[in-house]
């Protein structure tokens, strides 16, 4: 028997109103969220800085980010080290300066310093064919070594000139599941697998012309640094960086993905989706370093000398590293890549030099800073220099998805510049 229409609509009504009660209950069960409550703010700030923790937090407030943590040193002595927001929401644990994060990208300058204090060793030059360095090696099977590649340097390697251009043929990073089919693997590729599958692939554009960034040519230097050692890469750098520099917290895990102890848990923008944790071990030498930000504070006061009056690296390898290519013209602002740093820009008799990293969940940034000898921190001589990272466990977005925190880190540098930090 037909029921009457008006029988029907009444009966879905009643549905509707029954889920839409049960949904609101639900609701109301479940408990309140981080994300509700005001940014937790730890660890210490002078004063005068009153304004950098306004800036962070509106940062966070306009783009959907749980937390973050910032650390700033002034000649080589720590005058800010905080947490912003949450490490955790789902358990509503605040950032400190002691949460971890994955470095992403910034792992890359702490393979550049390795393979330059090779080179101060003797133990190869910048300009070596890099896979003239890690012989033997073979192509996957039924594939031909391609001429170009094995010409690439190390130093175009460092300067991301080797002639792969992620936007024309694709981010080698992401590129697991060919280089498993290739090679007939079934575990996770190495870095190793990588500069295999690598050696048989066409470039986009000559090696030395331009420069495009590229994962691919950090994790085959982690390779050369591999081989020439006859020790896993991630060992070599800390026996030959990390650990002179005093610098036992900054890890590696290539085991399962999973968030190491105390680590940041990543978000998608708005903080509502916690993201998986780990890093492939394919891209470790790229990506997968984890540190708090004062560990990248003391890297960077290290590297540079600002604490002790001493580089870490030779006069020479300093000047390599923030030397512009010898090959491919600088940026139309008069910036450049350099070994290890996205931006070098001449400043105050000095160098600027930067590198930021991102990932699903992850933004992060550095930067080695001269002052101006006429600001703010004018009586100390030169300016002084202020070194600082800042990391965020969300991407910083906009709403149409752009990654912007070069916009968000230059608002900070011209904060950063303009307080006074002298004792």
């Amino acid at each position: 028997m037909r029921r009457p229409a008006a029988l029907v609509s009444l009966s879905l009504a009643a549905v509707v109103v029954t889920l839409v009660a049960a949904v609101s209950a639900q609701d109301d069960d479940a408990p309140p969220s981080a994300l509700t409550a005001d940014l937790p703010r730890t660890g210490f700030a002078p004063a005068a800085a009153a304004s950098i923790d306004t800036l962070v937090e509106s940062v966070l407030e306009a783009h959907g980010i749980p937390g973050a943590s910032l650390t700033v040193a002034y000649n080589g002595n720590v005058v800010l080290s905080r947490g912003y927001g949450f490490a955790n929401v789902e358990t509503g644990e605040p950032m400190s300066p002691e949460t971890r994060f994955l470095l992403a990208s910034v792992s890359k300058s702490i393979t550049a310093v390795t393979a330059l204090k090779m080179v101060d060793a003797g133990t190869f030059a910048l300009d070596d064919a890099a896979y003239s360095l890690i012989q033997p090696i073979e192509p996957p099977p039924g594939m031909a070594a391609n001429p170009e590649v094995l010409g690439i340097t190390v130093r175009q390697m460092l300067h991301h000139e080797g002639g792969w251009d992620r936007t024309t043929s694709g981010d080698p990073a992401s590129w697991e599941r060919r280089v498993m089919r290739a090679l007939g693997v079934r575990n996770a590729p190495t870095m190793f697998d990588l500069a295999r599958y690598m050696l048989a692939q066409p470039l986009d554009f000559a090696p030395g012309t331009k420069a495009v960034y590229s994962n691919a040519g950090y994790d085959i230097t982690g390779v050369v640094i591999t081989r020439q050692r006859q020790a896993f890469y991630a060992d070599t750098a800390r026996q030959l960086v990390l650990g002179p520099m005093g610098l036992d917290g900054i890890k590696v895990d290539v085991r399962a993905p999973r968030y190491m102890e105390n680590e940041a848990r990543r978000y998608a923008t708005g903080g509502q989706h916690m993201l998986p944790g780990g890093h492939p071990p394919m891209n470790l030498a790229a990506g997968g370093w984890t540190a708090r930000s004062r560990d990248m504070v003391e890297f960077l006061v290290a590297l540079s000398g600002s604490r002790s009056g001493t580089p870490f690296l030779s006069p020479g390898m300093m000047a390599e590293m923030t030397r512009p290519s010898p090959t491919v013209p600088l940026r139309p602002n008069g910036t450049y890549f350099g070994l290890g740093w996205d931006t070098v820009e001449p400043m105050h008799g000095s160098f600027r030099y930067a590198k930021d990293g991102g990932l699903p969940g992850i933004s992060t940034w550095i930067e080695h800073l001269p002052l101006d000898p006429n600001g703010p921190n004018a009586q100390e001589a030169g300016g002084g220099t202020l070194d600082w990272a800042i990391f965020f466990n969300a991407h910083v977005e906009n709403d149409e998805g752009k990654v912007i925190v070069g916009a968000v880190t230059a608002r900070l540098r011209r904060a950063l510049e303009a307080i006074d930090w002298t004792p």
